[in-house]
């Protein structure tokens, strides 16, 4: 089944649904190197600046931002109150992979798969 197909039937959790659920939409242990990235459109993007090493999300407290790497890092800070982005830029940094395209969207943008399903 087509990515696009898939996010339209609403099979695929978005970041914010990650964030807020206490159910495993995707294990907890989950690395964001081990995941994939969509848009709505179905084009695979990945997460943070384009010229980083590893997927990164950034978070903030208003007051502190930090680097997240993990699911379970987003969860806990989300839990405690943290949202996605920056002061200056709220939401969620992706990038077009292979090139130096970078967007903020909502974290209700951004759909998540395991890296190893098709």
């Amino acid at each position: 089944m087509q990515v696009r197909t898939t996010v339209a039937q609403g099979e695929m959790p978005t970041l914010q649904q990650v964030a807020e659920s206490s159910n495993d939409l995707v294990p907890p242990e989950a690395s964001l190197s081990g995941l994939r990235f969509f848009r709505d459109s179905g084009t695979e993007v990945g997460l943070g600046y384009a010229t980083a090493r590893e997927p990164t999300v950034w978070m903030t407290n208003g007051s502190s931002t930090a680097a997240v790497k993990t699911v379970a890092e987003i969860r806990s800070r989300y839990v405690e109150g943290w949202d996605f982005g920056t002061a200056a830029h709220p939401g969620v940094r992706i990038h077009v992979p292979n090139s130096r395209t970078e967007k903020i969207l909502q974290a209700s943008e951004v759909f998540i798969r395991p890296r190893d399903s098709v």
